[in-house]
């Protein structure tokens, strides 16, 4: 067993290795698919996650600085903020204002209009897991999804990751919270089958 973890872990050096190479030749939506990628295998594979999270490990962080270049930052969508902040608190990266510079990327480039119930969730789950409190943003956020409505199209693992993640973040948002519970209405005994997205 030692033989193949040593193996497997020469493997994922190299790879990453090769990642941190090239990262200048990536796009943000080649940076997107690779930073998924790694955050879907470092939950199924122990050794991703400990070589992605050790100490010597720099892959996650060359992979930060890439996007926070002004010129890839200002190129990011809506759509793939809310994935990057879900992949990078699935690494549980909290390191560089990552998380920081990417909310403050969709305020000032006015994304969060253009977020999909989907993204919307994706965004909150990953500034909760990182601790990420961006009071701006979760206030442009609660204001657009207590509008009358608005929470019609989400589906229940949605509502309930937003209301999870403004609880997790310690902000209280009386009128965010009271469209959630009136969207949940008289299903709310389904709210407790459902866990906040992952």
């Amino acid at each position: 067993a030692g033989h193949s973890w040593e193996g497997l872990w020469r493997q994922i050096t190299l790879l990453c290795g090769l990642l941190e190479h090239s990262v200048g030749a990536f796009s943000v939506q080649d940076v997107l698919g690779i930073v998924e990628a790694l955050a879907r295998l470092s939950a199924m594979e122990g050794a991703f996650r400990a070589h992605l999270t050790g100490a010597k490990s720099v892959t996650v962080d060359t992979f930060a600085q890439h996007l926070l270049r002004p010129e890839v930052l200002g190129t990011i969508t809506g759509e793939q903020a809310a994935t990057l902040l879900w992949a990078f608190g699935k690494l549980n990266y909290r390191k560089k204002g990552l998380a920081t510079k990417l909310a403050k990327h969709l305020l000032t480039a006015e994304l969060v209009p253009q977020l999909s119930p989907k993204d919307t969730a994706l965004t909150l789950w990953g500034m909760a897991k990182v601790s990420v409190l961006h009071r701006e943003l979760l206030r442009a956020l609660a204001q657009l999804l207590a509008a009358p409505g608005a929470l019609a199209v989400y589906d229940q693992r949605d509502l309930v990751t937003v209301a999870w993640a403004y609880a997790k973040l310690g902000v209280r948002d009386d009128a965010l919270m009271t469209a959630v519970a009136e969207q949940v209405g008289g299903e709310a005994g389904l709210v407790r089958h459902f866990l906040p997205r992952e």
